[in-house]
């Protein structure tokens, strides 16, 4: 796209030089006089026709952008942005937040700029104000010549100021702008919709397990606050199996639920945006927290038969110490260890 542009700004380039060439061949030709009012009037008459041939240009160019935006006219899409999540933030890429420099809006602004860009590129044919000529004052304190430095630098007259003010394509412009704002603001309230979820990426998860595996519930803001005055204001309440259950069942349940959430939406026909790239980072999200209680209880059960293989180590030798006949130290050891066994089989039957 930029080598697309710069070739269009070179032909503009090359048809303004040989404009101004083909201008100052006819005033030798003709012997003209700067001075001369005839030659002014040509000079005007070359002038409104360059006018007239960039007005239709830009006219022709936001004419485009404003038919391939208009949802009677077109099924097309002409701009699509992705939704993401940036946490702590749902993000549009590119943004369609205007306090965000490079949005959408600027972006729109900047390729209407490219249109009129071609109107700086030309040199205007007539140094002065012609509309005094046109009007058929002769008087020449009626002409308004531009001054001695602005003549010798037509670079910084050109055509843009005239081309940009014209009524019907600031109209244009305007609607266009008008087109951009609404479908930003269309998308972004959208994009809020999901803000339900926000508790996924927010909430810390380390913070949420602490509480959970020590009082077997979220405690409420109330008892978080008498915690601060006294530690044990809330009673201390390992979490039961079903518990566990309760919460991985919640998350693996709004995991299918997310699975749903539509992966594109169309606005105004012509604006789409991807919610593919949300979509998958709030499905992890789920599966991350999911995890969490599922990593917690797999740990458990592996520290768990880790500690009773090494007890049924321990076991398997104090049962196979011989007892002597009247060593009641030996005996209560040996006793010792058949209640362990007793109290470590109870302990293995509620963890399986």
């Amino acid at each position: 796209m930029p080598e697309k542009k710069q070739a269009r700004y070179a032909e503009v380039e090359k048809a303004s030089a040989t404009i101004t060439a083909l201008v100052r061949d006819s005033q030798r030709y003709f012997q003209a006089e700067d001075s001369s009012e005839n030659w002014r009037k040509y000079l005007s008459f070359v002038d409104e026709v360059v006018i007239d041939g960039f007005l239709r240009q830009s006219a022709s160019s936001l004419g485009y952008l404003l038919d391939e935006t208009d949802p009677t006219l077109t099924e097309g899409i002409l701009f699509e942005a992705r939704l993401e999540l940036a946490e702590p933030d749902i993000i549009f890429q590119p943004s369609l937040d205007t306090n965000i420099v490079g949005n959408l809006y600027d972006k729109m602004l900047g390729w209407i700029d490219d249109v009129l860009h071609v109107t700086r590129l030309m040199p205007r044919i007539a140094h002065y104000d012609c509309s005094a000529v046109a009007a058929g004052e002769t008087d020449r304190t009626a002409v308004a010549y531009i001054s001695k430095k602005q003549h010798d630098d037509t670079s910084r007259v050109n055509y843009y100021k005239v081309v940009s003010k014209q009524k019907e394509l600031k109209r244009m412009t305007e609607q266009l702008l008008d087109r951009i704002k609404n479908v930003m603001g269309q998308a972004n309230k959208h994009r809020n919709t999901h803000s339900e979820y926000s508790y996924l990426w927010m909430e810390s998860r380390v913070e949420f397990m602490h509480y959970f595996l020590t009082y077997g519930r979220q405690l409420s803001q109330e008892e978080l606050d008498s915690l601060e005055e006294d530690d044990k204001a809330v009673k201390k309440q390992y979490p039961t199996l079903d518990q566990f259950r309760e919460q991985i069942d919640y998350y693996e349940g709004l995991h299918d639920q997310l699975k749903g959430i539509e992966t594109v939406k169309t606005i105004h026909s012509w604006f789409r945006v991807d919610i593919k790239p949300f979509k998958l980072a709030l499905v992890n999200c789920v599966k991350r927290w999911s995890y969490l209680f599922k990593k917690h209880l797999m740990d458990h059960v592996v520290n768990s038969l880790a500690d009773l293989n090494d007890f049924i180590d321990k076991a398997d030798e104090g049962l196979m110490t011989q007892v002597d006949e009247g060593d009641y130290d030996g005996l209560i050891k040996v006793m010792e260890f058949l209640q362990m066994v007793k109290e470590k089989q109870a302990a293995a039957d509620v963890m399986f």
